[in-house]
């Protein structure tokens, strides 16, 4: 009996988070995700891979009022540069002389920033 496409056998991450007690409107933490291999096709011809990525960020939170909180961070995001399907086309169409495009791929190793602004009343 063929596996259900696009259903992975097994997902997950791990997230560790750091806010040290004297310093506590800093915080640092690292993810680790994975995802077991699956097939984009009922027939079970195409298979797109496994792959584990790991991610590491910073945080700081600046209290502007006391309604008021600014918080701005920065994250490396595939440290190890890993090749994975980030979008797969499910049962795609089979073209008669070439392999069928069913997996769109993942960003590479890169970094974002930003910055989030949160108001309470």
């Amino acid at each position: 009996q063929n596996s259900i496409a696009g259903i992975p056998h097994s997902f997950g991450s791990f997230k560790f988070q750091y806010t040290p007690i004297s310093f506590s409107e800093f915080s640092c933490n690292a993810e680790i995700r994975n995802m077991s291999s699956y097939y984009a096709n009922d027939a079970n011809t195409l298979i797109v891979d496994t792959y584990s990525s790991i991610d590491i960020g910073i945080t700081y939170n600046i209290e502007i009022s006391n309604n008021l909180e600014l918080k701005v961070f920065g994250k490396a995001q595939n440290l190890l540069d890993t090749k994975y399907a980030a979008g797969v086309w499910i049962n795609p169409d089979l073209p008669k002389f070439t392999s069928p495009a069913y997996l769109e791929p993942g960003l590479p190793r890169n970094v974002v920033f930003g910055a989030s602004l949160n108001w309470t009343n």
